[in-house]
């Protein structure tokens, strides 16, 4: 089995991506995926350096996508939960339709709803129903209500993976396999 599982991130209201993401364990039902940044990026106003390790957890036919992430020296950054659509797991390959709005705790505890002007504008513009943004709202405050059970049921699947280290550095990665860079899908 490739250790490299792609990642399709089909979105609403921008390009479709692609990410290359390391194999920590992949099954039918289950993906846990390992993927070291090659740049610089913010989540909830916090910076994410170049070389920080995102664990993700995928299960199959969820709503959710959880990550735990971590400093390029494997402390702890935060937890983050996508919602989107049902996922889909493949061999090689996970893809899910993104829903915009994400649940962000940091080191602080405090859990934060995310990127609420993404789904505004994207019922704006016509890519989403007022039905359907209602619902992503409705699904966002589940998560909220919720997050202390997704954050300990991912965790729980984390835990039964020993190597769950820090990946190699970006430019060790990119010279092995490419990076997790989101490429529009062709």
């Amino acid at each position: 089995m490739a250790n490299i599982i792609r990642e399709y991130k089909r979105h609403y209201n921008k390009l479709d991506q692609v990410f290359e993401c390391d194999r920590i364990h992949l099954d039918s039902s289950l993906a846990v995926l390992r993927y070291v940044t090659d740049r610089e990026y913010r989540v909830a106003g916090q910076v994410t350096e170049t070389g920080s390790t995102t664990l993700a957890v995928y299960e199959q036919g969820n709503r959710t996508v959880f990550w735990k992430m971590l400093r390029p020296d494997g402390s702890f950054q935060g937890y983050l939960v996508h919602l989107c659509e049902p996922i889909e797991i493949r061999p090689g390959s996970v893809s899910y339709r993104d829903l915009m709005l994400d649940v962000w705790m940091g080191q602080d505890g405090e859990l934060e709803l995310l990127d609420e002007d993404d789904l505004r504008d994207a019922l704006a513009a016509g890519q989403i129903s007022t039905e359907a943004a209602a619902a992503v709202l409705s699904e966002a405050h589940w998560v909220l209500s919720e997050f202390d059970r997704l954050v300990s049921r991912g965790e729980e699947v984390l835990s039964r993976y020993a190597d769950l280290t820090p990946g190699p550095s970006p430019s060790e990665r990119v010279a092995q396999v490419g990076s997790r860079r989101g490429v529009p899908a062709g």
